[in-house]
């Protein structure tokens, strides 16, 4: 990444976020995931599957785009991980803009997800994001797509205020904590480490539940 691209990301935004930044233990669901009771948010991208378990009485994540949100459901127990992505500015714009009118019409979003195809254009969605919606919605950097953890953590400094993706297990943390244990895994981190780079961001770490 050039230094100076990002430096010019990082102006878009029109004021540093003070406050807490949060981090999510945020898992896809799928036919092979194990059981977990450390989970904070299971995330579909299947509507029907997020029905079945809104009408079991459940509640999950469901994920979809900013510029199709009417058509998303509207079920007791389902909120939304609403995509905003652009390839270029109008359509950034555009996506943003769609975000904004769901917001102000009671849609159920937990998060906005800034997300492109690499990591400059997650950046560039968390910044359009934080300049056009302010703080109305958690904006959100994942570290199982385009970006590992370290560079979900460097979204903070680009208006993001919140860093989701699934954690290492419990043993698996056990043995990051040990002196000469494994080094840390980008896509799987443990919480110690997640919070340590929100702090080397410069900001508080909050789990969110």
């Amino acid at each position: 990444m050039n230094a100076a691209t990002l430096a010019e990301i990082a102006r878009q935004v029109l004021s540093p976020v003070e406050a807490p930044a949060s981090f999510v233990h945020s898992q896809l669901l799928g036919p092979d995931e194990p059981d977990s009771d450390d989970v904070d948010e299971w995330l579909t991208l299947d509507a029907d599957t997020a029905r079945r378990i809104a009408d079991a009485g459940g509640k999950v994540v469901l994920r979809w785009p900013s510029l199709t949100l009417q058509a998303a459901p509207r079920l007791q127990g389902i909120t939304l991980e609403v995509i905003v992505q652009g390839g270029d500015a109008a359509a950034l714009e555009a996506s943003v803009q769609s975000l904004g009118v769901a917001l102000a019409r009671g849609a159920s979003v937990r998060a906005a997800l800034a997300f492109g195809d690499t990591g400059i254009d997650c950046y560039r969605a968390a910044a359009a994001t934080r300049r056009n919606l302010g703080t109305a919605v958690p904006i959100r950097a994942r570290w199982d797509g385009p970006l590992d953890v370290k560079g979900a953590a460097l979204a903070l400094t680009f208006g993001a205020d919140e860093i989701a993706g699934p954690m290492a297990p419990p043993k698996q943390r056990y043995k990051l904590a040990q002196l000469g244990g494994p080094p840390e895994d980008g896509g799987k981190p443990s919480p110690t480490f997640v919070e340590s780079l929100i702090q080397a961001a410069g900001r508080f770490p909050a789990r969110r539940r």
